[in-house]
């Protein structure tokens, strides 16, 4: 039924209708004027600025006249806002059903005065429910029968007809069920071919969905054993787009696939209450403290709660930072942490530890260090506790991971003293190497004095990459043990052996090596030079901790050539003092023997003194 049919032309407005839109015009979208000017209505804004300037137009209108003429009483201005109310209302519904007309149709008149839904066969009032014209053939549908009825066609038939078989269009369909559509017309072409969509924004890729089989996996992520209802939900329900490579569920459109769970354990999984360590739901309250309430009661959980900060922010969320600390941590929440970015180096509570880089900051207690990168307590301690892998002392697990800078950590830490400790090993390392570089007279090694090198006028950096120094199991001193190339030659020695034993590391004068020597007064056993156990050369090579090698046997060595396999029958035979290139009586070749101090050699040999 047309506008003009629908309202009463005893009311203002539509006196209004008849008065002002008598008017025909050949193109629906264009108003003529009383003055005989024609306004495009597309432009809202033309159209009320030629009403206010047009003086035929206002003359005309009545409701012009009405307001302007003074004479209505608060009751009948009040009267006239209702109408005016219910009016503004028709037309936006009249102007929505305009929109799928085409212009012959938008001017062809409806005159019944009765609206029938072609559906419930209900008489409708116009002026009280919504109520749609289909294109094609006009006929009329209330929205509440429409919109179930098209969805539930569109996802078992792929499209919509009326009760006359005329077909509603892709385009009509989609503007009255707005997204819906798209999940109806999904559906249908899952159900009908097998054809699903990627969830993707940005993909949006369109493949056949072939059902896997209810065992294709038996566990999930956490290798919990998996349920039959869980393997079923996963073979009916997973996908992978093979274009953008995105693991889904077809069921719910939720990516990743929730593993472990039916969709509906998912959805009352996410709407519940999370702990704040494994996600997982908390469905009381274990814990006395109010910073502990997000936390549940698993044995995992609970142990990373006993280095947990107790207290509760100004915003409002638990500290994450490490119990005990003088100075807590800014909120790590995402909301919170946006504007403390700065001071948190851009971290927030999502963004992984960069440690163990498989939880998020969040999920564990934390703490920042001087640098100001924050990672888990407990990542952090297992770092400082297991020190280096190998038998050579390393310092990475004193750095930084993120920016290298030596890890300070606050003094309440729980494990400060230790990094004390480390940072004096490392000072005491670094005063070894550089007096080794003077013993080794590579003071003025290329490598030092060349400008572009990486060790240009970095003597003791060089030096600390050039020896390799141990620690001690008997005295916990380290010692110098030889140079690092020949770590290639340990590695190869102990070729499918994990870790090492730290009671084979033991310095000169605590290992059995130097049992033959003579102390030196001044310096020591520091410097104590020894013959190549292999030949009668001096040795240049000290490896493992354990074995002296002259330069042409550590060369075989690395070679390949593993003279340190030889039996003492296939070595060199030394005959006499008087034949041996060293001149000095020694135990046959295989063995270990000291040559005295290279120090006070130099000293006497060279006048330089150490």
């Amino acid at each position: 039924m047309c506008i003009r049919d629908r309202v009463s032309t005893q009311s203002t407005w539509g006196i209004i209708l008849e008065n002002n839109f008598g008017m025909e015009s050949k193109n629906v979208f264009i108003f003529q004027c009383k003055c005989r000017a024609e306004i495009d209505t597309r432009d809202g804004y033309s159209l009320q600025s030629h009403i206010k300037k047009c003086p035929l137009y206002q003359e005309s209108s009545r409701l012009m006249s009405v307001l302007n003429g003074g004479r209505l009483t608060e009751a009948e201005v009040r009267a006239l806002k209702a109408e005016a109310i219910i009016f503004l209302d028709e037309v936006d519904s009249y102007l929505e059903v305009m929109r799928y007309m085409e212009p012959e149709q938008q001017a062809k008149p409806r005159t019944s005065e009765i609206v029938i839904c072609s559906m419930c066969s209900r008489n409708l009032d116009p002026n009280l429910v919504d109520i749609v014209y289909l294109t094609e053939c006009l006929h009329p549908y209330c929205k509440a029968c429409l919109i179930p009825a098209m969805r539930n066609a569109i996802a078992d038939q792929g499209s919509f007809k009326c009760s006359c078989s005329s077909e509603v269009s892709e385009h009509e369909a989609k503007g009255i069920l707005g997204r819906d559509y798209d999940d109806a017309f999904k559906e249908y072409l899952r159900t009908r071919f097998n054809i699903v969509t990627c969830c993707q924004p940005n993909c949006g890729n369109q493949f056949e969905f072939q059902r896997g089989h209810d065992n294709d996996i038996t566990k999930d992520l956490t290798g919990k054993a998996l349920s039959i209802a869980h393997k079923k939900d996963y073979a009916d329900h997973r996908i992978k787009c093979p274009s953008c490579g995105t693991e889904q569920c077809i069921g719910c459109g939720v990516n990743p696939y929730h593993l472990g769970y039916t969709c509906k354990e998912h959805k009352e999984r996410s709407m519940a209450k999370r702990c704040r360590y494994c996600d997982e739901p908390v469905n009381a309250i274990y814990h006395v403290q109010t910073a502990f309430h997000d936390i549940c009661n698993k044995p995992d959980c609970k142990e990373r709660l006993k280095n947990a900060c107790p207290t509760m922010l100004a915003c409002g969320h638990p500290c994450s930072g490490f119990a005990g600390e003088t100075s807590h941590l800014p909120c790590l929440h995402a909301d919170c942490a946006e504007r403390s970015k700065e001071y948190l180096s851009n971290q927030t509570g999502d963004d992984y530890c960069n440690i163990c880089f498989t939880e998020g900051l969040i999920q564990a207690p934390d703490v920042r260090l001087k640098c100001g990168h924050i990672f888990h307590v407990h990542c952090l301690n297992k770092r400082i506790e297991t020190r280096w892998h190998r038998p050579r002392i390393t310092f990475n697990f004193c750095y930084c991971p993120l920016c290298k800078l030596w890890a300070e950590v606050p003094p309440e830490y729980p494990l400060a003293k230790v990094m004390a400790e480390n940072k004096a090993l490392y000072d005491d390392i670094r005063k070894k190497a550089r007096e080794r570089l003077r013993f080794e007279d590579m003071e003025k090694d290329p490598k030092i004095i060349t400008p572009g090198s990486p060790w240009y006028n970095r003597p003791i950096d060089f030096a600390l990459a050039t020896f390799s120094y141990y620690l001690c199991f008997k005295c916990k001193k380290p010692y110098f043990g030889g140079k690092k190339n020949c770590e290639l030659a340990m590695e190869e020695e102990k070729q499918g052996v994990e870790g090492f034993k730290a009671e084979e590391l033991v310095c000169s004068n605590c290992c059995d090596v130097g049992v033959h020597v003579q102390n030196c007064q001044t310096h020591g056993k520091d410097y104590i030079e020894f013959k190549c156990r292999f030949c009668c050369s001096v040795a240049t090579w000290f490896c493992w901790g354990t074995t002296h090698f002259c330069e042409p046997c550590h060369k075989r060595q690395c070679n390949g050539d593993h003279v340190s396999k030889y039996t003492k029958d296939k070595l060199p035979k030394c005959t006499s003092k008087e034949a041996c290139p060293l001149k000095v009586a020694h135990p046959p070749n295989g063995e270990e023997f000291a040559l005295g101090c290279g120090a006070c050699r130099n000293i006497k040999e060279n006048a330089r003194d150490f």
